[in-house]
């Protein structure tokens, strides 16, 4: 699906839920090419246990585990962002073939593009490094130089 990502578009629109675990695996539905509308995305999950981030794209969908333990500041804000529906309608606007796609910026829902990837929630999360490596699938937040002013954009590695 990664592979789709980079060779059919540069910008994909998002929309994105949290839910538990076991519950991302039914198929996405096909969206025929239609940019997904903003607030469709899944109900926020009250249930305990494990839950995973599903993102809706018009190239199908992408579905982010949590690493709460390596994490747990990042996963809560990542979480409350999704609860607020704060990515829908936003676009993976930096995509680096062999690489990484990145997206989360607010700036996206604008035709504006020159302010693509320089937006944010308005606040910023302490750095919490780990040992977990960044091969392929590992979602990360952006950054910049920084270490405690990641926000809300992430990128997705897509290539070891």
């Amino acid at each position: 699906m990664l592979k789709q990502v980079l060779m059919g578009a540069t910008a994909l629109a998002l929309t994105m839920g949290v839910v538990p675990a076991g519950a991302a695996t039914a198929p996405a539905a096909k969206s025929a090419g239609k940019k997904p509308a903003a607030g469709k995305a899944a109900a926020m999950s009250t249930e305990t246990g494990p839950q995973v981030a599903v993102l809706e794209t018009v190239q199908g969908r992408i579905v982010i585990k949590f690493h709460e333990a390596d994490a747990p500041k990042t996963s809560a804000n990542f979480k409350k962002l999704v609860r607020e529906h704060f990515y829908d309608g936003t676009y993976f606007h930096r995509v680096i073939p062999g690489f990484m796609i990145q997206g989360g910026d607010p700036n996206t829902k604008t035709g504006d593009t020159y302010s693509w990837g320089t937006g944010g929630s308005g606040q910023n999360v302490k750095a919490e490094f780990s040992a977990v490596p960044h091969k392929r699938g590992i979602v990360s937040m952006a950054r910049s130089n920084s270490p405690d002013s990641a926000s809300s954009q992430f990128f997705i590695v897509v290539k070891d």
